[in-house]
């Protein structure tokens, strides 16, 4: 995060520096996820990330279930007499592996969500892109920077709220460019 950080100051030194050698480039600023969000299509894919989501941690809920039977099992002193060594090793053989099951599927439902939150991110930016890039001529802007990383979080310190497009996008996409100011986000 940290490194983004630091790359982002360091490309608007860059822009800043040869705006002032290429007399007065402007640069704007975009807000791509809150427009996203505003579309229908962000919309539905806020509906089937959060299907997703459901759908994985039904999973999850279900292999832990067993886990926390199998650990209990082993914890019961009132059984623990009536255990004999194999039926422990055997069922603590059984926590070890439904604990790597479990630690392996949370990690596979992780990059399956990133993957396709990134997917359906991607096909709406298809049709965003050149409405932010129009919108950008028809204001002067040679450069438009994201004012987000893809975690949501401002990466800007300082930009001149004429610099910033969102509501000019949203406005030329159809949809409530008001939404922006109500946010907060300007």
């Amino acid at each position: 995060m940290k490194n983004l950080a630091i790359a982002v100051v360091l490309i608007l030194g860059v822009l800043a520096i040869s705006a002032n050698l290429d007399n007065q480039t402007k640069i704007g600023v975009v807000d791509k996820k809150w427009i996203i969000e505003q579309t229908n299509a962000g919309q539905l894919m806020k509906k089937k990330l959060q299907g997703l989501r459901e759908k994985q941690n039904e999973e999850i809920v279900e292999l832990e279930k067993k886990l926390t039977e199998k650990n209990a099992w082993l914890g019961s002193p009132s059984a623990s007499a009536k255990k004999d060594d194999s039926a422990i090793e055997s069922v603590s053989k059984e926590v070890d592996i439904l604990t790597e099951q479990l630690n392996y599927l949370k990690a596979e439902f992780e990059q399956s969500y990133a993957k396709t939150k990134q997917s359906l991110e991607e096909e709406i930016l298809l049709k965003v892109q050149p409405v932010i890039e129009g919108v950008a001529a028809k204001k002067g802007f040679k450069h438009v920077i994201d004012r987000t990383d893809s975690n949501g979080q401002s990466i800007l310190v300082l930009s001149p709220k004429e610099a910033d497009i969102t509501e000019a996008v949203l406005a030329e996409l159809g949809l409530d460019a008001s939404t922006y100011k109500k946010a907060g986000n300007r």
